[in-house]
């Protein structure tokens, strides 16, 4: 059973410009989930990175099939332009209290 499925964001271009910024969403997702890689490496946590071509249903299917413990959604929101002052991390799980997906984003 494989721990951890990073599933980055991967929505199309022009989707998620970073205000200020030459790059996107698409691209900072990446990056986070090159990073999740290399720590869950080093702490032996085995994972599963989505395919970068592979839309949502596919994932989902994925990682049901494979019993995943927990499916972490890597995602930003890059504001736009629109409020440039937003900074932070929020974190949402799906089950009760006591479960793997509950048990990480206490961690986060």
């Amino acid at each position: 059973m494989v721990d951890v499925y990073i599933s980055p964001e991967n929505r199309d271009y022009p989707h998620g410009p970073y205000n200020g910024q030459n790059t996107y969403e698409k691209e900072q997702c990446e990056l986070i989930a090159d990073e999740l890689e290399k720590s869950f490496g080093r702490c032996g946590i085995t994972y599963l990175r989505a395919a970068a071509d592979a839309w949502m249903e596919a994932r989902c299917k994925e990682a049901n099939a494979e019993g995943h413990r927990v499916y972490l959604s890597v995602h930003t929101n890059a504001a736009g332009g629109v409020n440039t002052t937003v900074r932070g991390t929020s974190v949402f799980y799906f089950g009760p209290e006591g479960t793997p997906s509950y048990r990480a984003s206490e961690l986060v």
